[in-house]
């Protein structure tokens, strides 16, 4: 964790299609894809964000 000390992880705006199609690996998806897996992303964020939540509520 002390990597991520260093690091702004901290984002003001969602990621965009033009940000996520700059990692090769999805260069070639269509714009329907790229939002399904922006989507994705935000949803697996939320759930590890109230997993978090729980487990330090729980350890008070």
């Amino acid at each position: 964790m002390e990597e991520l000390k260093e690091i702004d992880i901290t984002r003001k705006h969602d990621l965009t299609i033009e940000e996520l199609r700059a990692y090769c690996l999805f260069a070639n998806f269509t714009d329907g894809q790229l939002i399904e897996i922006i989507a994705t992303i935000k949803k697996l964020t939320k759930i590890a964000f109230s997993i978090h939540l729980n487990q330090n509520n729980t350890n008070d």
